[in-house]
């Protein structure tokens, strides 16, 4: 039984199991799958299917699927999915129906099915070759895909937008954007914040956490190394600082200086940190009185 025939679409959906077994459903370039009569295919006897359980997209010479129900599981090759690419080797299951992506079937080739004895003998026009040979090609495509990752935002659909015709669709109007690493960029966030103010050590913090979790991303790379050297400044503003205390016997804030200096490298191999000590101790002993 064939449902809905498109004689312009090149590709169908093909239900392969379910209560809707058998029909084919022409596919357009976003196509809404759901138990509801407004949906682009409508499967009204599988109650198990949500009223718009699923948005079939055609997008870069591809298919991407992606699931609208909150309640029920869309099932890609028997694992669940939210949103995945899909080719023509891929089964679909919503509800308890199962269903696939085919090209369009060939005229001929369907009369034969239907009555053997009907059959006729093909002569094919070079207008029939070239059609042939474009099928071909876009099967092709399909069937080696690139490895691209693509996400479709969540957003309400209802059947008034849903459009078959071949009018180019832009990827602002798919709603189709690159993936965030959410814990690189709320890492990065933190370390930005502290950084405007002027917390360079808990910013690099943060920084080296966000590089965790995406090594590859350049801000928050650019202001670790930033954040380096707006402490490397700050150690010696206060070592210098320290000196100068020190040497006009102000021994309280040359203690201190050299105390930030100690707290900034945390490094007790590190010559500066080990220098910053010794001093730190010298002044603490003329303010006590123990020289």
């Amino acid at each position: 039984m064939v449902a809905n025939n498109d004689s312009k679409s090149l590709f169908y959906l093909q239900v392969i199991g379910g209560s809707h077994k058998g029909e084919v459903f022409p596919l357009a370039k976003k196509t809404i799958i759901g138990r509801e009569p407004s949906c682009t295919i409508a499967l009204t006897r599988d109650n198990k299917i949500s009223r718009q359980h699923a948005i079939i997209v055609f997008t870069n010479n591809s298919f991407y699927i992606k699931n609208l129900s909150k309640n029920n599981k869309l099932i890609k090759n028997k694992k669940s999915i939210k949103e995945s690419k899909v080719g023509f080797t891929d089964k679909i299951t919503i509800g308890s129906t199962t269903f696939r992506i085919v090209l369009k079937k060939n005229k001929e080739q369907n009369i034969s099915q239907i009555n053997p004895s009907k059959k006729k003998k093909k002569s094919f026009s070079p207008v029939s070759i070239l059609t042939i040979l474009i099928i071909i090609g876009s099967a092709y495509m399909h069937l080696n895909p690139k490895k691209e990752k693509v996400k479709i935002e969540d957003r309400e659909i209802s059947s008034q937008n849903i459009s078959s015709t071949a009018k180019p669709i832009s990827f602002k109007e798919l709603g189709i954007k690159p993936k965030v690493n959410v814990n690189a960029q709320s890492q990065y966030v933190k370390g930005f914040r502290d950084f405007k103010k002027g917390q360079y050590e808990r910013g690099a913090l943060h920084f080296q956490r966000c590089l965790a979790f995406e090594p590859n991303n350049k801000l928050c790379n650019r202001y670790l190394l930033l954040s380096k050297k707006k402490i490397q400044e700050l150690i010696q503003f206060n070592v210098t600082l320290g000196r100068k205390y020190k040497d006009q016997k102000q021994y309280k804030a040359c203690g201190s200086a050299f105390r930030n200096v100690a707290f900034l490298i945390k490094n007790k191999n590190d010559k500066i940190y080990q220098e910053a000590i010794a001093n730190e101790k010298i002044c603490q002993s003329m303010v006590e009185g123990n020289f």
